[in-house]
């Protein structure tokens, strides 16, 4: 299949937006619960305590993450090329390139926005605006990328799966 590639640059909102619709809580956020549920028994008030370092975990997953990951990680900031191919995903932006194979992404997931790509760990991913593409064509064509090499959950689509089925990317 030909490779295709989007350019586009992020903005703060919709990448603390993609990050939210992302983020599934894990065996991590049960452990620190745990802890903390350790840590009020020998407090002596438990749902005090517990209720509150959950309240902030909670606030913490869902905005305070997302804007050091803003702030501070190289790249998010930058206009930004990326090809998708059967070879994999490549990033390019003038400070980075960062390049990464299909076998790194165990699962993909379609929101009204995005496509969420995720690693078999939890807590990283790789999000994909869906308005960044230039075709409709495009975006049948990366649909069928993600149904080859990942277990995708996408929403139907009755005409990108008929562009899909028409330019035989099944």
């Amino acid at each position: 299949m030909e490779p295709i590639s989007t350019h586009g640059k992020w903005g703060f909102r919709e990448y603390c937006r993609s990050y939210r619709r992302a983020y599934r809580f894990s065996y991590v956020d049960l452990a620190e619960i745990v802890v903390f549920v350790a840590i009020g028994l020998i407090v002596n008030n438990v749902v005090l305590f517990s209720s509150l370092i959950i309240v902030i975990g909670i606030i913490a997953h869902t905005w305070l993450i997302p804007i050091a990951g803003w702030t501070f990680k190289k790249g998010f900031r930058e206009e930004r090329t990326t090809t998708f191919s059967d070879d994999g995903i490549m990033v390019v932006t003038s400070t980075l390139t960062f390049q990464s194979k299909w076998s790194e992404y165990a699962t993909s997931k379609e929101t009204r926005e995005f496509y969420i790509l995720r690693p078999p760990w939890p807590i990283q991913f790789q999000a994909v605006r869906k308005r960044i593409f230039a075709s409709e064509s495009d975006e049948a064509r990366f649909r069928a990328l993600l149904r080859a090499h990942t277990v995708a959950s996408l929403w139907t689509n009755p005409k990108l799966d008929d562009l899909r089925q028409s330019n035989g990317l099944d």
